[in-house]
C-alpha cells in the first residue's frame, strides 16, 4: 500500500496488492520517522550524528517500520505498514500527526518478532528517553490494553546514572506475546500462519528433569521456560528451558581454571560441560602461533647490535595489551578519558607522606584493564602493586600505574648483573640475585624487587616490590604477610604504615602513625562489594569517593565534594570504548566518536568542538585534524614504532635513534638539530642544541646523578655515602653544601654552608616541624590529617593560617593581616579571590576556561575564544576592544586594539622574525637555530645581540657601540663593559650576592660596597663620600629601621612598623591605615577614598575626580583624553593649556606636545628601551617649508 495526494493535498491510502509472503518482523509493522519535522539546528559534528538515530520526526515505537508522517504536506513514494494492529487501524484521518509531541496517539506497531531495545517502552526502562516527554500512564495505549504495567514509570532504570535495569527489559517478545508463567499441557494455537493449514495447535509439552553435577555431587534444579519460538513454516517448535545452581562445593573461576567437572543431566541423561581453555593457556597458544607477538626484528639474534625493545606482552589474562602502554600523564584527551584506546583512566591520591622519602598512596583506574584483579579488584590496581616476571624469554615489569611494558631478553634468561633497557618508557632492569631485581627509571627513581612466598599465585611467579629509594637516597621498605600480601611500608626511624586485607585478598584498610608516632590511624579505606569492584574509597579526613559500575565498566564517580561524572561506552567487556563523560548539574558533556574501518576518533569537547585523531593498530596517533582543519601527520619507525617524523604546516620534524633506540637527534624546521647522547642503560650523557652547546651529565654504578655540567662549563658534583643517601653537593664557585642525616631515620638533619647551619626537626613522620635557620631562627610547621601543611608559625610571632578544600586546594590564607579567601567551583577551579568579602569573580566556559571577568562594581571583561579555547577577542570595562588573529599553531598573527593594528611574521620555528604596525613602523628579529635572539631592528636602528651557551647576554652591538657582559661559574654578572669607556665590575660572595660595585668612566669612579647577615639580607651600604645606609631588621627580614650616617654620626634615621607578614602599619612615624580589604587609605593626615574596584579619590563622598572605567577623565579641573586603545593622549588643565601625546603603533610614547612650538621626543632601540630623550622647539627657517626641530 502507498500513500497518493489529491489536488487539495490530502491523504488517500489505496488498495493493498496481494502478496505470497511478507516478513512480519517491526520493518513492516507502523512507524519509522519522518525527517521533514522541524528540529533545532545542529550546532556540531556530534548533534548531526545524534540525529542520525534521534530526530523529532522519529516514532518511538518503532523507529524502522513504515507509514510515520508528521508534516502536513505531500511526499511521494510513502509505504504503509504491511501489519496494523486489528483494533487501531491506520486512516486517512490518523495518517498525519502534525504535532510530533503527540505520537502516543498513533496505532501500536503490530508484529510477531524480537522487541528492538530502542522501542518505547523497553528502551525507556535502560534510561533511553524519547525526543518528546512520555504523557501519564492512562494516556497510553500500551498500558491501557495490559501491555505495560502501570508501574512502568516508576521501575524504569537507567544504565547512564547505574539505577537498576528491570527484569520486565528483559521480555523480548513483541506485545501482547510475553506470559508469566507457562506450565505444562498449555495449549498454543496458531491461525493463518501457515500456507497450507488454517489453523495450527500443540500443548507446551513435559518439563524435562534437570540436575547439575559438581565434581560428584548431584542436585536437581527447578527448569524454567525462557523462550518459545514457534516457526509455522517450518512446522517447528523451540523451548528453551534453563536451570541454575547457587551453591557449589567450592569457588570456581572459568578461564582460569583448568579443569571444572560438570555435567547437566536431562531426564537422567548426561550432558558433559567443556570447561572453557583458561586463559593463560589460550595466550600461550596464540603465542605460539604467533598471533601475539608483534614484535620487531631489526636484526637477528646473534647478529652485531641485535636489541629489541617492543613487543606484545604476554602476562596472564590479556586481551588488548597494546591499548595499555601509554602513561596516564601522557595520554592525549580532554580530561580523564584517552580517546585514542578508547579508555578512561583515573589517578586518585588517598594519603601522602611527606618526610625524607616523599610517597603518595595512589589509586589507577584504567576501563581497558577492567578484567584483572587486583587488591583493589577489577580495573584498579595501587602504587605498591608493581612486579617483576620472567616469561618465555621476555622480561615484564608491572608498573606504578598497572601498565605491563615488557622487553625480550637476548638468550632468553637474563643472568645476574645484567640488564636490559626499554627506552620509549625510560625504565631499565637489573637482575641483582637469582631471586631479585632492581628497575631504574630515567627519572631517577629505583625500586627494588624480590620474589616472596604466595599462597595463591597465577602464572609465572613474581618478584615483588620490596624497596622504594628517595631522590637522595633514603629508602622505605615494603613488607608482606604469609600469604603474600602486602602487610607495611617501613617508614625511616623504624615507624609504619599497615595495611589491612580481608579473608579474599582485598584491601580493606590502610592505618598510618601519627604526628607524634602514636598509635596508628585509619589514613584510607575501601568497600569491596561481593562482585569484586571497588564501590568507596574514604580517606583519612573521612571523605568519601563512590563509584557504580555496569558489566564491569565504571560508569559513574562520586567526587568528596559532591560532584558527579558519568561516563558511558560503546561495547563490552576489555574491548569497550569509553565513549562519553558528563558531569555537573547542567549534564556537561565530551564525547569521543570512534570508526572501526577508518580508525578515526572524533573528540568533541563541551562546547561542540571537535577535531578528530587517525589511530594506527597500534594505537598510535598517524594523523590529527585540528579544529580548523589543520592537519599533523606522524610516521612511525617500522622496527622500533618509535615516532620517526611529524608534519604540519610548518614544515617536517625529525626524530633519529642510536642503535638502542636512544633518541639521538631532533630535526625541526627553521630550529637546527639537538643532538642526544646516553650510556647503555639510556641515561642522557649529553645534550647539544642547535648552536652547539652542550650539556653533560655523568651517573654512578646505581644510576644516581653524580655530576651535572652546564652550557658553559659550570659543574655541579654529587656525593654519597656509599650506596646511601647524598651526603653534599659542590657547587659552582666552589661553594660546598654538607648535608647531616639522622642515624636512624636518614631524613636530612642539618645543611651547613659557608654561611652557617640550618637544622630541621622532624615528626614521627620524618616530616620537618621545626627548620631553624642559620640566625637561630625558629618556623614551625603544622599539618592537617591528610599531611597538607596547614599552619606556619614564622619568626616574630607571625602565623600564617592555609584553609583547604575537601580535595586539599588552598581556599583561605591569614596571616593576621591579611585575609584572602579564594572561591573555588566544584573542580577547583578559581571563581572569585575575596578580601573583606568583596573581590572580583571569574566566570568559566563549559571546558573550565575564563571566559569573563565581573569586577566588584559589575562591570565586565569578556574573553571570546576560538574553537580551540584560544582568546581571539576582549572587551570590556571602558569599551575597550582587543582581537586576534591566530595562525594554524594558535600563535598570533594578527593584533588589534581599538584602531592600532599589527601584523606578526613568524619563522617556521612560531619564533616573530618581523611586526608591521599599522602606522607603518615596524620591528625585525632574527633568531640564532637554538632560539636566541641575535638581531633586533627597529626602523633605521639595528642591534646586534650574542649570547653564551646558557642563553646569558654576552654581547650587545648598536651600530659602533658594543656592550659585553662577564659572568661567575653561578651565572651572576660579575663585569659589564661599554666601548663608550664604562667599566662596572661586581664582587660576589660564595652563595652569589653582590658585596661591591666599582664603576668607572675616565677618570671618574663609583663604589658601592654591602654588609649582609647570614641569611643575604642586606645590613649596611657604603656609599661615597663616607656616607652609609644602615638597616635593622626583624626575623622576617623587613627593616625597622633605617639610618643615614656620615662615618659613625647619625644624619636621618626613619622607622617602620609591621603587621602580618608584609602589611606596612608605620614609616617615619606616621601611621599606615588599611581597609577591611587591605587597601592603603591613610598615610598620616593624609587620607584618600577607594570604591570597590580600587578607584582614587581624595574627596570621602567620591566626588572630586571622574572616571569613565578606570580612566581618570577629570580631576580638579583638568581634563585628560585617551585614545581608542586606552592611552592618553592629551591634557587640558583649567587654564587651557593642554599638553598633547603622541605614540607610534608598537604602543610606545614617542613624544610630548608641550605647546604647539616645543615638544619632548624619545627614541627607542630593536627591543623597544628606551635609548634617548630630547626637548626639542620649532624652528622656522626661510626658505624651508617645514619647520626644523631641534
Amino acid at each position: 500500500r502507498e500513500v497518493e495526494w489529491t489536488q487539495a493535498g490530502r491523504p488517500r491510502i489505496t488498495p493493498g496488492e496481494p502478496f505470497e509472503e511478507v516478513e512480519i518482523s517491526y520493518i513492516n509493522a507502523y512507524g519509522g520517522a519522518d525527517l521533514r519535522a522541524p528540529a533545532p539546528s545542529a550546532p556540531s559534528l556530534i548533534e548531526i550524528l545524534h540525529r542520525i538515530g534521534d530526530h523529532p520526526g522519529v516514532y518511538p515505537r518503532n523507529q524502522s517500520g513504515k507509514g510515520y508522517l508528521v508534516v502536513d504536506s505531500p511526499i511521494d513514494g510513502v509505504e504503509l505498514p504491511n501489519l496494523e494492529d486489528p483494533d487501531h487501524l491506520l486512516t486517512a484521518d490518523n495518517l498525519i500527526v502534525k504535532d510530533p509531541a503527540l505520537w502516543y496517539r498513533q496505532p501500536l506497531p503490530w508484529f510477531l518478532d524480537w522487541h528492538y531495545p530502542a522501542m518505547f517502552p523497553r528502551g525507556y526502562y535502560i534510561g533511553a528517553k524519547p525526543w518528546f516527554p512520555v504523557p501519564d500512564s492512562e494516556l497510553l495505549e500500551e498500558v491501557r490494553r495490559g501491555f505495560v504495567p502501570e508501574m512502568w514509570r516508576d521501575i524504569a532504570g537507567d544504565i547512564a546514572t547505574g539505577k537498576p535495569i528491570p527484569p520486565v527489559y528483559y521480555q523480548e517478545a513483541s506485545l501482547g506475546m510475553t506470559f508469566s508463567d507457562l506450565r505444562e499441557g498449555t495449549p498454543i494455537e496458531v491461525v493463518g500462519m501457515h500456507p497450507e493449514r488454517e489453523r495450527m495447535t500443540f500443548a507446551i509439552p513435559r518439563f524435562p528433569k534437570m540436575e547439575i553435577e559438581v565434581e560428584g555431587d548431584r542436585q536437581q534444579v527447578e527448569a524454567k521456560i525462557l523462550h518459545v519460538v514457534i516457526t509455522p513454516h517450518e512446522e517447528k517448535v523451540e523451548i528453551t528451558w534453563a536451570g541454575i545452581r547457587e551453591d557449589m562445593p567450592r569457588a570456581f573461576f572459568p578461564g582460569i581454571h583448568g579443569d571444572i567437572p560438570i555435567t547437566l543431566w536431562v531426564d537422567g541423561h548426561p550432558i558433559p560441560f567443556e570447561t572453557p581453555e583458561p586463559i593463560y593457556q589460550k595466550i600461550k597458544k596464540a603465542e605460539a602461533e604467533g598471533k601475539l607477538d608483534v614484535r620487531p626484528q631489526r636484526r637477528r639474534p646473534g647478529e652485531p647490535g641485535y636489541v629489541e625493545i617492543m613487543g606484545a606482552l604476554l602476562p596472564e589474562d590479556r586481551p588488548r595489551r597494546e591499548r595499555d602502554q601509554t602513561a596516564h600523564a601522557d595520554a592525549v584527551g580532554l580530561g580523564d578519558v584517552d580517546p585514542v584506546a578508547g579508555r578512561l583512566l583515573l589517578k586518585e591520591t588517598d594519603w601522602e607522606l611527606a618526610g625524607p622519602v616523599p610517597f603518595a598512596f595512589r589509586r589507577f583506574y584504567s576501563s581497558s584493564m577492567a578484567w584483572r584483579a587486583g587488591a583493589l579488584l577489577l580495573g584498579w590496581t595501587h602504587c605498591l602493586e608493581q612486579a617483576v616476571w620472567e616469561q618465555d624469554g621476555w622480561i615484564l615489569y608491572r608498573m606504578e600505574d598497572g601498565r605491563e611494558i615488557g622487553v625480550p631478553v637476548p638468550g632468553g634468561e637474563l643472568g645476574i648483573g645484567a640488564s636490559v633497557h626499554r627506552p620509549n618508557v625510560g625504565v631499565t632492569v637489573l637482575r641483582v640475585a637469582s631471586d631479585a631485581f632492581e628497575v631504574r627509571t630515567d627519572e631517577g627513581r629505583r625500586y627494588a624487587f624480590t620474589k616472596i612466598a604466595e599462597s595463591v599465585s597465577v602464572g609465572a611467579p613474581k618478584a615483588r616490590l620490596s624497596r622504594i629509594w628517595g631522590p637522595d637516597g633514603g629508602a622505605l621498605d615494603v613488607r608482606y604477610d604469609t600469604h603474600g600480601r602486602l602487610d607495611g611500608l617501613m617508614l625511616p626511624g623504624g615507624r609504619h604504615v599497615r595495611f589491612e586485607h580481608d579473608e579474599r585478598g582485598r584491601l580493606t584498610r590502610v592505618f598510618a602513625p601519627t604526628r607524634d608516632g602514636g598509635d596508628l590511624v585509619v589514613a584510607a579505606r575501601y568497600e569491596i562489594d561481593v562482585s569484586g569492584q571497588l564501590r568507596e574509597a574514604v580517606d583519612g579526613r573521612n571523605r568519601a569517593a563512590t563509584y557504580r559500575y555496569q558489566a564491569r565498566l565504571l560508569t559513574e564517580q562520586k567526587l568528596p565534594n559532591g560532584l558527579v561524572r558519568r561516563f558511558t561506552y560503546d561495547g563490552q567487556g576489555a574491548r569497550a570504548r569509553c565513549v562519553g563523560e558528563r558531569w555537573g548539574e547542567d549534564d556537561k558533556e565530551r564525547e569521543y566518536l570512534w570508526s572501526e574501518d577508518e580508525r578515526v576518533v572524533g573528540i568533541v569537547d563541551a562546547r561542540g568542538s571537535s577535531f578528530s585523531a587517525r589511530v594506527t593498530p597500534t594505537f598510535q596517533i598517524d594523523r590529527v585534524l585540528d579544529r580548523f582543519a589543520n592537519e599533523t601527520t606522524r610516521v612511525y619507525d617500522e622496527t622500533s614504532g618509535l615516532l620517526a617524523s611529524q608534519t604540519t604546516k610548518n614544515g617536517e620534524t625529525t626524530f633519529l635513534y642510536d642503535a638502542a633506540y636512544h633518541l639521538a637527534d631532533v630535526s625541526a624546521p627553521d630550529a637546527g638539530s639537538v643532538g642526544l647522547e646516553h650510556d647503555a642503560l639510556g641515561r642522557l650523557v649529553k645534550e647539544t642544541d642547535a648552536d652547539g652547546h652542550a650539556l653533560k651529565r655523568s651517573w654512578d654504578h646505581l644510576g644516581r646523578l653524580s655530576a651535572a655540567v652546564d652550557r658553559v662549563g659550570a659543574s655541579v658534583i654529587y656525593d654519597y655515602d656509599g650506596e646511601g643517601p647524598l651526603r653534599s653537593l659542590l657547587l659552582p664557585g666552589e661553594t660546598r653544601l654538607a648535608i647531616e642525616r639522622d642515624p636512624q631515620s636518614q631524613a636530612i638533619a642539618s645543611i651547613t654552608s659557608s654561611a652557617g647551619t640550618r637544622y630541621a626537626a622532624r615528626d614521627a613522620l620524618g616530616r620537618p616541624v621545626d627548620v631553624t635557620d642559620e640566625l637561630g631562627q625558629i618556623t614551625t610547621v603544622r599539618y592537617a590529617p591528610d599531611g597538607r601543611v596547614s599552619d606556619l608559625m614564622l619568626p616574630e610571632g607571625v602565623r600564617r593560617t592555609l584553609e583547604s578544600d575537601t580535595e586539599g586546594r588552598v581556599t583561605r590564607l591569614h596571616d593576621g593581616a591579611e585575609d584572602v579567601h579564594l572561591v573555588r567551583d566544584d573542580f577547583g577551579r578559581l571563581t572569585q579571590v575575596a578580601q573583606g568579602e568583596v573581590g572580583a569573580r571569574l566566570h568559566h566556559d563549559a571546558e573550565g576556561r575564563v571566559k569573563m571577568v565581573e569586577s566588584e562594581a559589575f562591570d565586565f571583561w569578556e574573553l571570546v575564544r576560538d574553537a580551540a579555547g584560544r582568546v581571539i577577542e576582549e572587551s570590556g570595562f571602558s569599551e575597550e576592544k582587543r582581537h586576534a588573529l591566530r595562525d594554524h599553531d594558535g600563535k598570533v598573527r594578527r593584533a588589534m586594539r581599538g584602531a592600532s593594528r599589527t601584523e606578526v611574521k613568524r619563522d617556521r620555528a612560531a619564533r616573530p622574525v618581523e611586526l608591521e604596525h599599522g602606522d607603518g613602523t615596524f620591528q625585525r628579529f632574527a633568531w640564532t637555530p637554538g632560539g636566541k635572539l641575535s638581531r633586533a631592528q627597529d626602523a633605521d636602528r639595528v642591534l646586534q645581540l650574542a649570547h653564551d651557551g646558557e642563553g646569558r647576554l654576552a654581547e650587545e652591538r648598536a651600530g659602533q657601540h658594543v656592550l659585553t657582559s662577564t659572568y661567575d661559574p653561578r651565572g651572576a654578572r660579575t663585569a659589564l663593559d661599554s666601548s663608550l669607556g664604562l667599566k662596572v665590575r661586581v664582587e660576589r660572595d660564595l652563595h652569589g650576592r653582590a658585596t661591591q660595585i666599582i664603576a668607572t668612566q675616565g677618570d671618574q669612579t663609583l663604589e658601592l660596597r654591602f654588609e649582609r647577615d647570614a641569611l643575604g639580607r642586606e645590613t649596611r651600604r657604603h656609599l661615597p663620600g663616607g656616607l652609609s645606609l644602615r638597616w635593622q631588621r626583624d626575623g622576617l627580614g623587613r627593616p625597622t629601621e633605617r639610618g643615614v650616617f656620615f662615618g659613625d654620626r647619625a644624619l636621618d634615621s626613619m622607622d617602620f612598623a609591621w603587621r602580618g607578614e608584609s602589611k606596612l602599619v608605620r614609616r617615619a612615624g606616621a601611621t599606615h591605615h588599611h581597609d577591611a580589604r587591605g587597601r592603603l587609605v591613610q598615610v598620616g593626615p593624609l587620607s584618600r577614598a577607594l570604591d570597590e574596584v580600587g578607584r582614587v579619590f581624595r574627596d570621602p563622598a567620591m566626588s572630586d575626580l571622574r572616571y569613565e572605567g578606570l580612566r581618570v577623565v577629570e580631576s580638579y579641573g583638568t581634563e585628560y583624553g585617551y585614545d581608542g586603545e586606552g592611552r592618553r593622549v592629551s591634557k587640558k588643565n583649567a587654564m587651557g593649556d593642554e599638553t598633547r601625546y603622541r605614540w607610534d603603533g608598537a604602543g610606545r610614547l614617542v613624544s610630548v606636545w608641550l605647546s604647539d612650538d616645543e615638544r619632548i621626543a624619545y627614541d627607542y632601540d630593536g627591543l623597544g628601551r628606551r635609548v634617548a630623550r630630547r626637548r626639542e622647539k620649532r624652528v622656522e627657517i626661510e626658505g624651508l617649508d617645514e619647520p626644523v626641530w631641534g
